[in-house]
């Protein structure tokens, strides 16, 4: 169940609906078990990922 009616995994999702999300989003998961609370970790990485997981073009001057 949605507990938010957002579409966004939460607490209320199944744990099996939390993995099934990862997947359909791409998310890379670690293999062998995974409880719901390390999945719903996985679900916030996605939707906020930190500034070190950002990918950017590092700039050398070299451009000119």
């Amino acid at each position: 169940m949605d507990g938010e009616n957002d579409g966004i995994p939460d607490s209320g999702w199944s744990r099996k609906d939390v993995l099934n999300w990862l997947d359909e989003q791409n998310v890379d998961t670690p293999s062998g078990y995974m409880t719901k609370t390390k999945a719903l970790e996985l679900v916030e990485a996605h939707l906020n990922p930190s500034e070190e997981e950002e990918t950017t073009e590092e700039i050398t001057g070299d451009e000119e």
